[in-house]
C-alpha cells in the first residue's frame, strides 16, 4: 500500500530512528512513563526548560497498527520543546496481540493520564493538541469525536487535533495483506473508521487539521477531503492540506521542520486561544 508507493521507505525509518535517538539524548523529560497495564503502554514526555505551564502536543506513531514504536517518533518533539511546548510521544500495543479499537483506546488512556497532570510540571493539562501519523492519524481523528465510546475523557481535554496522512476508512484494508494481523471484519472496520461517525447534536467540535502528502494514495486523499468536508458541514473548523511533492513518509518529517505548512499549522493550534463550536444538525456517536 503506502510502502509499495515509496520503495525507499526503509531509509526514512532509519532517519527517524537516528534523529529520534539524538532527540532523546538532548531533551529534558521523562522516558517510558507507564500509563496502562500493558508493557507497551508507556509514553515519553519531553519538557521545555524554564517554563512552568504551556500547551502540550501529543503524538501517536504510525505503522499499520502492527509495527513501529514511539522510539521512532521522538524527532517531532525538538522544535516544539525548543519553543516552550511540552511534547508527549505515545507508545501502545500492536496487532495481532490486540485489535485496532484497543490501540485507539490505549491512546485515550495515555491522554487521560496526561490530563491528570503527570507531575504537574511543564504543561497545562487542558490545553492538549492531539496529533498522529498514518495509523496514528486515524487515532488523532477519533479525538475530534471526544465522546467516542472507547474514551473516558472529560469534555474539553483535547482542544485541537492534527491528523497526518490518516487512514479514515478501514474497510479498504480488509482485502489487503495488512489485514492478516489486524483481523478486521466489515463490522469492526466500521467501528474504528472515523469517517463512519458523525458527532451528536450539541457535541463540542474542536479544530481539526488534515495534512497528507500530495503524492499520497488517491484513496487516502479522497478520504481526507471527504472527512474535512463533513467536519466543516457539521460546523467544525477544518484545515485540509496536501503539499505537492510530499509522500506518506516524508510529510510527517515536516512536523519537525519550522516553516513547513504542517509545523506552522500545528504551532498555530498550540498557541491560539481556541473557541470550540457545537455540532449542529443530525448526528450520532455510533458508526454509520
Amino acid at each position: 500500500m503506502f510502502r509499495a508507493r515509496v520503495p525507499e521507505h526503509p531509509e526514512y525509518f532509519e532517519a527517524w530512528r537516528q534523529e529520534s535517538e539524538e532527540t532523546r539524548a538532548l531533551l529534558r523529560g521523562h522516558l517510558d512513563l507507564p500509563y496502562g497495564s500493558h508493557p507497551r503502554e508507556t509514553l515519553d514526555l519531553f519538557l521545555p526548560d524554564g517554563l512552568e505551564a504551556g500547551p502540550l502536543l501529543v503524538f501517536s506513531h504510525g505503522g499499520y497498527w502492527q509495527a513501529m514504536s514511539k522510539e521512532f517518533s521522538s524527532f517531532v518533539a525538538r522544535p516544539f520543546v525548543e519553543r516552550g511546548v511540552a511534547v508527549a510521544i505515545v507508545g501502545h500495543p500492536l496487532c495481532p496481540e490486540v485489535r485496532v479499537h484497543d490501540i485507539v483506546a490505549a491512546n485515550g488512556r495515555a491522554v487521560a493520564f496526561l490530563s491528570a497532570g503527570v507531575e504537574a510540571a511543564g504543561f497545562i493539562p487542558t490545553r492538549i493538541v492531539m496529533s498522529g501519523h498514518s495509523a496514528g492519524g486515524q487515532v488523532s481523528a477519533f479525538f475530534a469525536m471526544q465522546d467516542w465510546p472507547g474514551f473516558d475523557l472529560p469534555e474539553g481535554t483535547v482542544y485541537a487535533a492534527v491528523a497526518i496522512s490518516p487512514i479514515l476508512d478501514l474497510e479498504a484494508i480488509i482485502p489487503t495483506p495488512i489485514n492478516e494481523k489486524l483481523g478486521l471484519t466489515k463490522e469492526t472496520a466500521r467501528m474504528v473508521s472515523p469517517i463512519r461517525y458523525t458527532p451528536r447534536p450539541g457535541a463540542p467540535l474542536i479544530p481539526l487539521a488534515f495534512v497528507s502528502g500530495g503524492d499520497e494514495s488517491p484513496l487516502l486523499l479522497e478520504q481526507q477531503a471527504e472527512f474535512a468536508e463533513f467536519w466543516a458541514d457539521a460546523g467544525g473548523e477544518t484545515i485540509c492540506l496536501a503539499p505537492e511533492g510530499r509522500h506518506h513518509f516524508d510529510v510527517v518529517q515536516t512536523l519537525a521542520r519550522p516553516g513547513e505548512p504542517l509545523f506552522e499549522i500545528t504551532w498555530e493550534l498550540l498557541v491560539r486561544e481556541t473557541g470550540v463550536h457545537a455540532a449542529g444538525g443530525r448526528g450520532s456517536s455510533a458508526p454509520l
